[in-house]
C-alpha cells in the first residue's frame, strides 16, 4: 500500500446505550476496511480505542481522547466525517470537524451506499 493519502475518520460513538456503541463501532471498523481496500491509510479513533477502552476500562467520552485525536487529526492529509446515524449531533464529531478546519485540512463526508459499499 503507497497512499500519499492519509485519512481520519471522524465518526459518532458515545451514547448511553452500549448497543448502539457497539454498531458505531463496527460501522467504523468496516469504513476503515474498505479505505484500507482501497489503498488507502486511514487512522479511526473509534476503531483504534473501542476495543481497548473496553479490555482496559477506559473513559469512551469525547473529552478523554480529545487531545489524542487532535494530534493524529494534525498527522492526516484529510479527515472524512462519516455519514451515519448521530454523526450531525456527535459532541466529538462536531469538534473535530472544527478543529480540522481550523487547521486547515480537507474535509470530506463518506457514507455508505445501500449495497453496502462505502463512498468516500
Amino acid at each position: 500500500m503507497s497512499s500519499e493519502r492519509k485519512v481520519y475518520l471522524i465518526s459518532p460513538y458515545t451514547d448511553p446505550d452500549p448497543l448502539i456503541m457497539e454498531r458505531r463501532f463496527l460501522y467504523a471498523r468496516e469504513a476503515v476496511a474498505q479505505m484500507t481496500q482501497k489503498g488507502t491509510f486511514v487512522f479511526s479513533p473509534i476503531v483504534y480505542s473501542h476495543e481497548l477502552a473496553k479490555c482496559r476500562d477506559f473513559p469512551r467520552d469525547f473529552e478523554f481522547w480529545q487531545s489524542f485525536n487532535r494530534s493524529w487529526i494534525a498527522w492526516c492529509t484529510e479527515v472524512s466525517s462519516l455519514m451515519i446515524e448521530g454523526w450531525r449531533h456527535s459532541v466529538g464529531g462536531q469538534a473535530e470537524r472544527e478543529h480540522a478546519k481550523a487547521i486547515r485540512k480537507q474535509l470530506n463526508y463518506s457514507m455508505f451506499a445501500e449495497n453496502g459499499e462505502l463512498i468516500f
